[in-house]
């Protein structure tokens, strides 16, 4: 790979990033021929993280110290499943690419976002995977048929609008959501 500190980290040869491969980029690409991650691979401190087109799944703690630093996220669109990654990352959008099936168990929590894109392929939502989300709207496209418990538990949604292919809820899916005023279903 190769290792800019700083200012940049591109890595696109092989099918594996190497782990603890990045140490404190502001910039990192993870090219298309790149095909899996090892767990905990660093990029502490990063703010524009692109995932190329070769990935089909981001494994829970895929990233290791990623936290809040991150500020723009580029997925590409062969992802199908998002473990738990972007805990508290503090993004403008959020726009998940179209083919996403899954996002699993606390995946984005206590993130904030201005506007939430959930595409329209998303099947389901796992057990806490938007608690504690500061944004002002969610929509929920009409792919969804699951959501897990305390999906979207302390959020601060003001509005929420359920596609019509919703099947299941799960238990407390909108706890403590003391902001929403508006719910509508399609």
């Amino acid at each position: 790979p190769q290792v800019y500190q700083k200012v940049m980290a591109k890595y696109s040869g092989g099918s594996m990033v190497d782990q603890y491969a990045f140490h404190s980029p502001v910039h990192v690409t993870i090219g298309n021929k790149v095909t899996e991650y090892p767990t905990a691979v660093s990029i502490s401190g990063t703010k524009v993280l692109h995932i190329g087109d070769g990935i089909t799944e981001i494994p829970t703690l895929s990233f290791s110290a990623l936290t809040s630093s991150i500020k723009e996220l580029h997925i590409g669109k062969n992802v199908k499943t998002i473990g738990k990654v972007f805990y508290g990352c503090q993004m403008e959008k959020l726009e998940l690419p179209e083919g996403l099936e899954k996002i699993e168990a606390e995946a984005f929590r206590y993130c904030h976002f201005n506007k939430i894109d959930l595409g329209n392929s998303l099947i389901e939502i796992g057990a806490n995977a938007f608690e504690g989300v500061d944004c002002p709207e969610l929509i929920i496209p009409e792919s969804i048929e699951i959501i897990g418990d305390q999906a979207f538990k302390d959020c601060n949604f003001s509005r929420v609008s359920i596609g019509k292919n919703l099947r299941q809820i799960g238990e407390n899916a909108f706890l403590k959501c003391t902001n929403l005023k508006e719910v509508h279903s399609h």
